[in-house]
């Protein structure tokens, strides 16, 4: 990401760069460009290496899916990640966060602050989060349970991570036939990392075809919310619920529904768990602003008669300092920070800042050749000076807060589902999930923030790059984020 930085200062908003074989690929922070490449998901795909790993960790899934399948599915999982039905997981994630607040405080001493990592804590409450809402599975993560999908879930990224090396070399896995020949052939691959990949792959598929059985057969039978995890309105339950009043002719194969827990676990964990982390090691280093967001929850729970009980949905999202602590987050250290398509066609794509070329002409558009990759930086848009002003690379709530904020910034419209940035993606593979997430998000950070106070250790944490950001203290190999913790002083 930091050779990426460098070269947008240096080249703009545009540039060609080579991949890991050396193939032209084109970097761009430019909304006009990215707008139109994501918008375009018919002529703009994933990588083949993309589609490959997506099919052989996921099957059928929304995460891999392509072209009629992709809409097919989007169309049917739409509405189960509408306001409505996200509103009604918030009685669910607030019972999640308060298990949290009670394993941390279970980790305190009653007068003194201790070190801990605040990494581990929330891995297990986003997987709970995700399982419990996601799936309607309980994995106990915060209750110490073991079991094979957690240590499965935990482990994916950094065996995909591994792999790094045969990436390229995937998409002629990707023509060996079906799915389950490319697994069978999997096994006979004499790589540790490979073995472990596929063990883990192993351990997801046969958890997802576990949990649908049995929310099939509840939703048939109709099983008593109150006997079901999450209520019955967990994502995979209303997935198999809407299908099952769904035409004949429209309908998802129990393949396709079953895949779709698999994905919203790898797409949900190490996301959450690291905006949490981010969050909460930006306000270790600003007391003022915890005690802000502090006075703000009292106040709102004051005011709905809820002292001793959580905040309902619509007053959640009301709080406008804990809306801008998010919104700044996650526009300085997105979880995800750049997306690839590759083009299927030759086609001219649109600039919003005209390139300056090599003979010295003004560009408003640049040609993209049939099989380019484009790789779309995310953290470029989100600290772009020309859209966020001056500060833009300086954590600022009030950017958010101002009433003279725009959605077009600069004259530039930014591609976007939320909040005018591009964090969540944009166009008609944009993040699904990006309510939950932030409900997710906003509950947890209230409940911590509300019962204990967090300051920096005084250890440098740095920020790795793979398929997400993850934290580590420098000169370790193991991810973590340590910070301070301390029992809030009951006032008054």
């Amino acid at each position: 990401m930091e050779y990426h930085e460098k070269f947008m200062k240096e080249y703009g908003s545009i540039f060609q760069v080579h991949g890991l074989l050396g193939e032209k690929q084109i970097f761009t922070s430019d909304c006009a460009a990215i707008s139109t490449i994501l918008n375009d998901s018919d002529t703009f795909r994933h990588t083949e290496e993309y589609d490959t790993i997506a099919t052989l960790i996921f099957g059928p899934g929304i995460i891999g899916a392509q072209g009629r399948q992709h809409k097919r599915l989007r169309r049917m999982l739409n509405p189960i990640f509408s306001s409505h039905n996200i509103r009604e997981l918030t009685g669910v994630f607030f019972s999640i966060a308060h298990k949290l607040r009670d394993c941390l405080e279970g980790e305190l001493p009653p007068d003194a602050e201790r070190e801990i990592n605040i990494l581990e804590w929330t891995s297990r409450a986003a997987l709970d989060l995700i399982g419990i809402g996601g799936a309607g599975y309980r994995f106990g993560a915060l209750d110490g349970s073991k079991n094979a999908y957690t240590t499965a879930a935990k482990g994916l990224l950094p065996t995909l991570t591994s792999l790094t090396p045969i990436v390229p070399l995937l998409p002629y896995l990707h023509h060996l036939g079906p799915s389950q020949l490319r697994r069978f052939l999997v096994r006979f691959v004499p790589w540790p990392a490979v073995q472990r990949f596929r063990r883990i792959i192993d351990v997801m598929d046969r958890t997802a075809w576990s949990v649908y059985r049995d929310k099939k057969r509840k939703v048939r039978e109709k099983v008593a919310v109150g006997e079901s995890e999450g209520g019955g309105r967990d994502v995979i339950s209303l997935a198999i619920a809407a299908n099952e009043n769904a035409d004949v002719d429209s309908r998802l194969t129990d393949e396709e529904l079953a895949a779709q827990m698999g994905g919203l676990i790898f797409a949900g964990l190490d996301t959450t768990s690291g905006a949490l982390c981010r969050t909460l090691q930006v306000l270790s280093t600003r007391p003022d602003l915890q005690r802000r967001l502090r006075a703000e929850i009292a106040d709102a729970k004051q005011t709905r008669g809820v002292e001793h009980g959580h905040l309902d949905y619509e007053t959640l999202h009301g709080l406008r300092c804990l809306g801008a602590v998010c919104q700044e987050v996650l526009r300085l250290y997105p979880p995800v920070t750049w997306f690839d398509r590759t083009s299927h066609v030759d086609i001219s794509i649109p600039l919003a800042s005209p390139l300056t070329t090599s003979t010295g002409k003004q560009a408003t558009s640049v040609p993209v050749l049939k099989g380019t990759t484009v790789i779309m930086s995310v953290h470029g848009v989100n600290r772009d000076k020309a859209l966020w002003g001056a500060d833009a690379e300086e954590f600022n709530i009030d950017r958010w807060l101002l009433p003279e904020r725009a959605e077009r910034r600069g004259g530039v419209k930014v591609p976007s589902v939320w909040s005018s940035l591009l964090s969540f993606g944009a166009g008609p593979r944009a993040c699904i999930g990006f309510r939950y997430a932030l409900l997710e998000l906003k509950v947890v950070l209230s409940v911590l923030i509300e019962s204990f106070e967090f300051s920096p250790t005084g250890k440098t944490v740095e920020w790795s790059l793979s398929f997400t950001q993850s934290p580590h203290v420098k000169g370790e190999d193991a991810p973590g984020m340590p910070l301070l913790v301390r029992r809030r002083a009951v006032e008054g």
